[in-house]
């Protein structure tokens, strides 16, 4: 069975011949009297033969639902299976990820012991580097320091939060107000001066190079 596109081309081909030997038919008739001749009786059968065509493509038309619907299951039954095969794939991928990952937290662990273990060292001889270009040693070690700011948002917009809430219920229902602590800034004040609901963290991270 042609799909329904062709078929709606084909039933238009149809059409337009059946209109056009209707319309040559009518001339005739019109030119002759009415008078039943060889051509008229040609064009009749000709008619007939195009209106039987035409319900033929009808016919397929109608049942072109039920076959594309027939396709549709099939398709589908294919989808599902498919969909199964790839549940299977990505669960195998998954526990090589997982294996992979557990393989790579192991080593991170070794990473950090190793670490430690050199920390240790260097506070334990009370320096902060050791190695460099003008020593034996293999690697240049040694501690960077760095701060960050840890915060509370509901602890340091406590005290502003009345004139929060009044400034925005002066505002119309379709505006919304939004809060936000900006670290850069803390950062700036200093220890001694952080509001409640912020601290400095400090930290100290062994480079190796």
């Amino acid at each position: 069975m042609d799909n329904i596109y062709a078929l709606r081309t084909r039933f238009a081909e149809i059409s337009d011949r059946y209109d056009e030997v209707a319309s040559a038919l009518a001339a005739e008739y019109e030119a002759t009297g009415g008078e039943i001749t060889e051509e008229t009786e040609e064009m009749e059968a000709s008619l007939e033969e195009l209106a039987s065509l035409r319900k033929e493509v009808i016919d397929d038309v109608l049942s072109a639902p039920d076959e594309y619907a027939s396709l549709v299951k099939n398709v589908e039954a294919q989808k599902k299976v498919l969909e199964a095969e790839l549940k299977v794939v990505k669960e195998e991928q998954q526990k090589v990820l997982d294996r992979i990952q557990a393989k790579i937290n192991r080593k991170v662990s070794k990473i950090e012991y190793f670490k430690d273990c050199i920390a240790q060292a260097l506070d334990f001889a009370g320096v902060e580097r050791v190695g460099g270009a003008k020593t034996d040693n293999k690697f240049s070690i040694y501690f960077t320091k760095s701060t960050t700011v840890e915060a509370e948002p509901e602890k340091i917009l406590a005290p502003y939060q009345s004139e929060i809430d009044a400034f925005a219920a002066t505002l119309p229902s379709y505006i919304t107000v939004k809060t936000d602590i900006k670290k850069s800034e803390l950062k700036k004040i200093g220890e001694e001066q952080l509001p409640d609901g912020a601290t400095i963290k400090k930290d100290r991270t062994l480079q190796i190079r």
